[in-house]
């Protein structure tokens, strides 16, 4: 037996969606950032951000999108992908295929680089004229944060506080599945059970 035991993926859940970026010569690029938490057959999680910058990745993504709830979480990595990108106006979008060209003209750039960013541009130009008639159809997620409650609550035993960026909230009951929708950005959950101190805090 090897030291080192291959997991089991049983399950995935996507998180949210976030967008990426990546800058080149004259233009930044974004992409969707996804957020997955993976169960294993071994009772243990993962936390992963993959990002689609490239084919590899987006390879990753999909794999990990089948394992996904179809009734949570969409099954394509193109259809939320042009929910979360917000793509430039196309006059700059021009500008900057004018400058490339400009500095392919007096010799800055060279001849390779100068046909990668012009196609990249150009891509970038392409999805933008397409963006607003595709947003139509993208699945939303009605929610970007689970929290699993693994055994029922035995008789006799407090209600498990959840304290969600230093508010107690008593609304959530953690008797079941919480799922909750949160804005963009690091937010702080802790627990506590009657008068017991306060769990660590988990980001």
């Amino acid at each position: 037996m090897g030291i080192f035991k291959q997991k089991t993926i049983v399950k995935v859940d996507l998180l949210g969606i976030t967008t990426g970026f990546e800058t080149k010569v004259l233009a930044t690029y974004n992409f969707p950032v996804y957020d997955f938490l993976i169960h294993y057959s071994d009772g243990s999680t993962e936390h992963q951000q993959i990002g689609a910058e490239n084919a590899l990745k987006k390879a990753a993504i999909d794999k990990l999108l089948k394992y996904t709830n179809t009734n949570s979480a969409p099954q394509s990595v193109s259809a939320p992908a042009t929910q979360q990108i917000q793509y430039r106006d196309k006059s700059a979008i021009y500008d900057d295929l004018k400058k490339v060209k400009d500095l392919f003209d007096t010799g800055i750039l060279t001849e390779e680089t100068y046909e990668k960013e012009k196609k990249a541009l150009l891509d970038e130009l392409a999805k933008s004229s397409s963006t607003a008639a595709t947003e139509k159809a993208v699945p939303v997620l009605p929610y970007n944060l689970i929290i699993y409650r693994e055994k029922k609550r035995p008789l006799g035993e407090l209600k498990v506080v959840v304290i969600l960026d230093s508010q107690i909230r008593e609304d959530l009951d953690t008797d079941k599945d919480i799922k909750l929708s949160l804005s963009p950005g690091n937010h702080i959950v802790q627990f506590r059970r009657g008068g017991a101190a306060k769990s660590p805090e988990y980001s």
